[in-house]
């Protein structure tokens, strides 16, 4: 009898965390516009460019951590030519960020000229600004917060919508640690966007939730410092950063 009960206690809490939405996984599509801030000496790469970018990234998530990267898809048939699909490669997001809110560990595998460092920081309180606008994302209420914050190596305003009900405080990339998740982003109106395309509250595979260990361990400090470096010896050579080096 004992173990009956033990079993149900269990049963109750997995459909308890499911409801209240602390574990599972959310597919966003990125979009980014990468017209919108080519200054006027590089008009001419817009028709190396397509105006947007998409890519699909997976938000792996529970009760204490959660893991944010791309989803691997088979590679686009792109018929503009093979240089302009490389370069569409070449700009895609391919970290991962890893959050653990017991411990406050931040860490996010970043790849940057062809090699790869393991940022490690710590999570703060973010000065997000809560709003009374609401609307209804994938059918669940959402609630509106703003942030002024940093995308891109750009100072950004954000929108972002969350979900109460779903009481996880993650999110897409680095918007999270809100009262609930967050579903959709939205970047200096329409410079990038963060939209679900599918949710699920099933348990995620243990094997997607793991922190990465790879790469050289920088502070941010430090890898911001490595990029502008870069940077500097780039636009001296006329050339352009992988978006990675954000």
């Amino acid at each position: 009898m004992k173990k009956y009960w033990i079993a149900l206690v269990a049963i109750a809490i997995h459909f308890m965390a499911q409801a209240q939405g602390m574990e599972g996984t959310i597919v966003y599509e990125l979009k980014v516009n990468l017209h919108r801030n080519l200054p006027p000496e590089r008009e001419a790469m817009k028709s190396m460019l397509p105006e947007w970018m998409s890519q699909k990234m997976e938000l792996f998530f529970n009760q204490k951590e959660s893991v944010y990267k791309p989803v691997e898809e088979e590679e686009e048939d792109t018929q503009s030519g093979p240089s302009r699909g490389m370069m569409m490669r070449f700009m895609r997001n391919q970290g991962i960020t890893y959050l653990n809110f017991e411990t406050q560990q931040w860490l996010e595998l970043r790849e940057f000229m062809g090699r790869k460092f393991l940022i490690e920081d710590t999570l703060k309180t973010r000065p997000w600004k809560l709003e009374d606008q609401e609307k209804t994302i994938n059918g669940y209420l959402c609630r509106k917060a703003t942030l002024e914050d940093e995308y891109m190596n750009r100072k950004v305003n954000v929108v972002a919508w969350y979900a109460d009900q779903l009481l996880a405080p993650v999110g897409p990339d680095r918007f999270h640690s809100l009262p609930g998740t967050v579903l959709e982003v939205e970047i200096n109106d329409g410079l990038a966007t963060f939209r679900p395309i599918s949710i699920s509250l099933q348990a995620p595979p243990k094997e997607e939730l793991k922190a990465p260990s790879e790469g050289k361990k920088v502070t941010r400090q430090e890898f911001r410092k490595i990029v502008e470096e870069r940077l500097k010896e780039m636009r001296a050579q006329g050339g352009m950063m992988r978006r990675d080096g954000n």
